[in-house]
Parts: C-alpha cells; sequence; structure tokens
C-alpha cells in the first residue's frame, strides 16, 4: 500500500510549466493519428474549394460511424500501464470561417475525444489543419481553445507551443512545428537542453522528419536539416502523422540513427475487414515512385539530398494500416504495435529500437 501511495506521489509531481513527470520502467503509450474532427455546424458557407468540399463531405461521414468505431476500440485497450495518449496533430478538420467558429471545432473535438479516455492524458501536438482556416492560416484559435486544454491535461498553468513529458528515465517532447520564424527550432534546443540524461527521447511531430510521403515528399518540419541533426545525437524516435500512411524509416548517420513512423487514424480509410501490408519496400523504390523529374525539382532536391547524406536499412510504407497504435517501452527495447480491426490484438508489430 505504501510503494502504491508513493507511486501516486510521483506520478503527480511536477517539474515546471510544460513538464510533467511519471514513473514506470516498462510500459505503453496510446498512440492516435490524424483525425480530422468536423462538422457542418462549424461551417455557415459553402467550402472554399473542390478539394476541401470532398474532405468536408469526408470528415463529416467518417466521425458519424467509422471513426467512432476506431476510437471506441481504442478505448477497449486502454489500462493502468498507459500513462498518456498521444495525437499527432490535425485534430480538427478546421477551415472555419471566423475565430469564433473555429474555436467552437477544437473545443467540441477535444472534449468529445476526451470521452473516450477519460481517465488518461489527452497530450496532442498542432497540426496544419488545426491552424487551417477558410482563407489563410491562424494560430489564435489553437491558441484560445488548443493550448489551455493540454496545459489542463497536463495540470500547468498554460503552455505555449512545444511542450514536454518526462515519464521516468524517457523524455516526450511535443514538439509545436507552427510558431514563428526560428520558435520551434528554438524550442526543441531548449526541450533537449533541459533534459540531457534520459533513456529514450520520443519527438511527437505532425510533419515528419524524413521524407516518407509521396504526394509531397518535401513537406516537412521547417529547418528539417537542424532538427534531424539534434535528434540523430539522441538516437530519437520519431512519432508523425500528415501523410495519411503509416510507415517506418530508419536512417543511420555518423554511428547515430533516426527511427521513424506514422500513425493515422483517418476513419474514412479504417479497413478492418483488411489485413495490412506493404505497399513501398526500399528508399530507392520509393525515389524511382517519386521519379527524377520530381527529385530533380529545386522545391525538393535539397530535402532529398540531404536524406542521401544517411544509410537507409529500412523503409517501409503500409498499406490498409489506419487505425491506432501502442508503444511498448522497456529497457529491453521499443515497438511499435498498430491495430486495425476489432480483435484486439495488434496486426502488426515492429521493432524501433
Amino acid at each position: 500500500m505504501k510503494s502504491r501511495f508513493l507511486f501516486l506521489l510521483l506520478s503527480l509531481f511536477l517539474l515546471g510549466c510544460g513538464k510533467f513527470t511519471y514513473a514506470a520502467d516498462t510500459y505503453q503509450v496510446m498512440v492516435l493519428g490524424d483525425l480530422h474532427y468536423d462538422g457542418m455546424a462549424y461551417h455557415k458557407i459553402p467550402a472554399a474549394t473542390p478539394n476541401r468540399a470532398k474532405e468536408r463531405v469526408r470528415n463529416c461521414t467518417m466521425w458519424e460511424k467509422a471513426t467512432p468505431e476506431l476510437l471506441t476500440l481504442a478505448a477497449k485497450q486502454m489500462n493502468n500501464d498507459i500513462p498518456f495518449v498521444i495525437q499527432v496533430g490535425d485534430f480538427v478538420q478546421g477551415d472555419c470561417e471566423t475565430v469564433e467558429l473555429q474555436e467552437k471545432m477544437i473545443t467540441d473535438g477535444f472534449d468529445k475525444v476526451k470521452t473516450y479516455f477519460p481517465n488518461h492524458k489527452l497530450l496532442p501536438v498542432r497540426g496544419n489543419h488545426d491552424i487551417r482556416m477558410f482563407k489563410g492560416n491562424s494560430g489564435a484559435p489553437t491558441v484560445n481553445a488548443f493550448f489551455p486544454r493540454i496545459a489542463k491535461e497536463l495540470g500547468v498553468p498554460k503552455i505555449n507551443g512545444t511542450y514536454t513529458v518526462r515519464h521516468d528515465k524517457d523524455l516526450y517532447i511535443f514538439f509545436d512545428g507552427f510558431l514563428r520564424k526560428k520558435e520551434s527550432l528554438k524550442s526543441l534546443q531548449k526541450a533537449l537542453a533541459d533534459n540531457p540524461n534520459v533513456r529514450y527521447t520520443f519527438f511527437i511531430t505532425h510533419l515528419p522528419v524524413l521524407n516518407c510521403s509521396i504526394g509531397n515528399p518535401s513537406w516537412l518540419v521547417k529547418d528539417f536539416k537542424a532538427v534531424r541533426q539534434l535528434l540523430l545525437e539522441r538516437n530519437a524516435i520519431i512519432i508523425a502523422a500528415h501523410t495519411h500512411v503509416p510507415s517506418l524509416v530508419q536512417a543511420k548517420r555518423d554511428g547515430k540513427q533516426l527511427t521513424q513512423v506514422i500513425v493515422s487514424s483517418v476513419g474514412k480509410d479504417w479497413s478492418p475487414e483488411i489485413a495490412p501490408g506493404t505497399a513501398i519496400n526500399g528508399f530507392d523504390t520509393f525515389c524511382k515512385r517519386i521519379g527524377t523529374k520530381k527529385l530533380e525539382n529545386k522545391r525538393h532536391k535539397p530535402f532529398f539530398d540531404d536524406m542521401k547524406t544517411f544509410e537507409i536499412p529500412v523503409f517501409e510504407l503500409y498499406k490498409n494500416c489506419t487505425g491506432f497504435a501502442k508503444l511498448n517501452v522497456a529497457d529491453s527495447g521499443v515497438s511499435i504495435e498498430y491495430y486495425t480491426n476489432a480483435s484486439g490484438k495488434p496486426t502488426l508489430v515492429k521493432k524501433l529500437r
């Protein structure tokens, strides 16, 4: 009884604004990818473009059945070994005409997802859709509605973007890639400097750090070269989303390694009757799919030139792999389990470290 009491005290110990500490050597973490919460109540006029109109229909439809089903199954997996739930950005669709409507979308969306995980911390990062409005981008709705909810989950007065969670020996950096100018990079530098001695460093980011998207292969975090190098020094494990295509990439350079996994929870692609498979295996195969013309384009070339400075022993893009995931973290290593159906068992397991 005494040890349990001490554990609870440690679990609630606050290190400071934007930091929260837990205690456990072996544990799991629930991971949700893009959710794109949406509804017609948040839009007063037709979508700005035909593509956005399609996305609106997609989102409203999937939030009627597929996404609630997916979240219900994820909720059934929750237990005492899972201290918190990560959501990797694009929590909402955005595209609202006013700040007030977008704030309501964020508030309703967060509260809706929280009902599935009432006893666990729900910890997201901002994605490009969370700030995307009918015209242009605005961070105001996320600052007004998203950040206070995250701060409440952490038990701190406020957050300003990037925040960190210490889980015993491990560091989780929830990276806000949508701060002004060099602020995102500075926030990463500070998070690493403030936490020098850790077992594993997990970098939670909406936009990938390593190229893995066929559609827009160079849409990565800002200051990607500097971010890669900083994370490389920690042999970091990157948890990202954005592409809607789950994947695993391992990149080595100078005796260090980056490991990146993509998780997608887009209800439209939830296909529990189909087993996951591998769509692309190998970085060279990926580059061939992109095509020489695009690779040599001045827009994309710098991103791929830097990727070519790495040895890439693992490069896998998966199909029929939408759902939710769990990290298994222990002294012996880290793995990720993808759950893509209602069986309660992982359909794909990959070793990360």
